[in-house]
Formats: C-alpha cells, structure tokens, sequence
C-alpha cells in the first residue's frame, strides 16, 4: 500500500517577482502607445472645444459650437457621406476576399 506525502507549496515570491518583471517589460511600449496615439487624440479633443488664436489673441473657449459649424457645413457632410460609402464597401469586400484567398491556401 502506497502513502501520498503532502507536497510544500511553492515560495510566491519568486512568481510575482516574474509577474512584476512581465509588467516592466510591457512599460516601454504602453509608453509609445499613450505617446503616440492616446495623447495626440486627447489633444485634438481639447483643442477642438477653443477657436484659433489670431493676431496676437488668444483661443476662447467656444464648447461645442465647431462640431454645429462642422455638421452645419454641406461640403463636410457630402465627404463624411462618401467615407461612409466607401469603408461600407472596401472593409467587407477585403474581409471576404482575404477570407477566399486563405481558403484556397488552406487547400
């Protein structure tokens, strides 16, 4: 007849000690991110809410009144119109076309 012997857990300071050093490795490029594209969108979001400074006078906050002289405007209207079109036709034509094409390679 065999016994089972109790086995001693692990010491978790070495597993943490692994999950800290994954984070620091993961620090450089959650850096590039938030600096390339987080920033830059936030940015543009403060921005859009103040008119441009001219001659010397600095930019006022006008709130939301750009977007209502954006959605106002017919030539902005008719270009976000035909992106629209244009992404409702290539984005599920690419998808089905590289769908195809990784079926014939599969075969």
């Amino acid at each position: 007849m065999s016994t089972l012997h109790a086995v001693a857990p692990a010491p978790r300071t070495r597993g943490l000690s692994l999950q800290v050093y994954g984070y620091l490795l993961l620090l450089p490029a959650l850096g590039f991110l938030l600096m390339f594209t987080h920033y830059p969108m936030l940015a543009t979001l403060w921005e859009s809410v103040f008119s441009a400074a001219r001659n010397g006078h600095p930019a006022q906050f006008v709130g939301l009144d750009n977007y209502r002289a954006l959605l106002d405007d017919d030539t902005f209207l008719l270009s976000l119109r035909n992106n629209l079109l244009y992404a409702a036709i290539t984005i599920p034509l690419s998808v089905v076309l590289a769908l195809l094409m990784a079926l014939a390679v599969n075969r």
